[in-house]
Formats: structure tokens, sequence, C-alpha cells
């Protein structure tokens, strides 16, 4: 049995309000999103690195995934200094509860993660995520994030810090490691 076709697909907007809206209300979604209209007011707008998609299993719509580049003064003020300049932030969702846990999320992380990579400038992708959505965590994983260290949200608790480097840099063993220069 051949396996679904999973895409990154365009977003279109006619579509972006109601699809978005009615997943972050489901309640598999919003007890990792939050409020939804903080979501929805979201957009990748002209910034460099950044972008929303849809993620279409069979050509339909289940999920989304949307990236942008992290400012320098939004990682210090997260304490995360050891992250460098140019890395991307990923969010994702499967809007549909019965495509949860089988693959759809890990399999769009690696396009989008094929996708970044194309561009030399981006050092790596994080995402967080809370320590106890552990299915999300092994989708992140199976995707080639890594669990890089955990931290307290004061909103969100428990957290993981997940990495993803490029496997076609030299210096990526030590990147996350090393500290940043000023």
């Amino acid at each position: 049995m051949e396996s679904p076709s999973i895409e990154l697909g365009p977003v279109e907007s006619s579509a972006r309000g109601a699809l978005l809206s009615e997943w972050l209300r489901r309640p598999h979604v919003a007890r990792w999103w939050g409020e939804a209209e903080a979501a929805l007011a979201w957009s990748p707008g002209e910034a460099d690195g950044s972008g929303e998609s849809f993620i279409l299993h069979d050509q339909r719509p289940v999920g989304y995934v949307r990236w942008q580049r992290v400012l320098r003064c939004d990682l210090d003020a997260a304490g995360l200094h050891e992250v460098p300049d140019g890395a991307i932030d990923i969010d994702i969702l499967i809007g549909e509860p019965e495509l949860t846990g089988c693959g759809v999320g890990s399999r769009a992380l690696s396009q989008l993660l094929e996708r970044l990579w194309r561009d030399p400038s981006v050092p790596l992708a994080g995402m967080s995520a809370s320590a106890a959505n552990e299915s999300a965590l092994r989708a992140y994983e199976k995707a080639g994030f890594r669990r890089r260290r955990a931290y307290t949200d004061p909103r969100w608790g428990p957290m993981w810090l997940m990495i993803a480097e490029r496997a076609d840099d030299p210096t990526r063993s030590r990147a996350i490691d090393s500290p940043r220069s000023k």
C-alpha cells in the first residue's frame, strides 16, 4: 500500500482564516497553541526568511507550519544566547486529530528543513515544545531535531528547545555550543 503524499502547499488567504481558526479551537491544538486570536494575527509579512504553508495530505490541507528568522534581541531576551544569528523559529500544528501520530508532522518538517537549508545563511532551525507534549517531541526528533536543553517558560511551563542543524555545515558540532561573538 502506498503511503499518502505529504506536501507543503501555499496558504490561500481565502482559506487561511477559516481553516486556522477551526484548527486552533480544537482541543488537541488549543492545548499547545493557546489563544487562537494571537496565532491568527501572525503573518509572515515581508520579513526575510519568514513564511507559512499548509500541510497537504493527499492534496487536502490538514495542518499548518510557519517559520521566521529570530531577531537577536528576542533570542537574548529569552536567554537563548547560544543560538546564532540567522536562526529560524518554526511552529507547526496538525489540525485533523485522526492524523496526529501518523508521521504527517515529521514528514512536513523534513520537507521544510530541506527548503530552509537551500539558503546558506540559515545556520539552524529551532522549535520549542512543551515537555508534556511527548508525541510532538518524538515527531520533531524524527524530522531531525534534537533536544538541546530544557527551560521553563513563564506562560507554558517546562519546555524543550529543539534544534536542527545543517548537515553540510563543518562547524555544526560547535555552532550551538560556542559562545556568540559580540
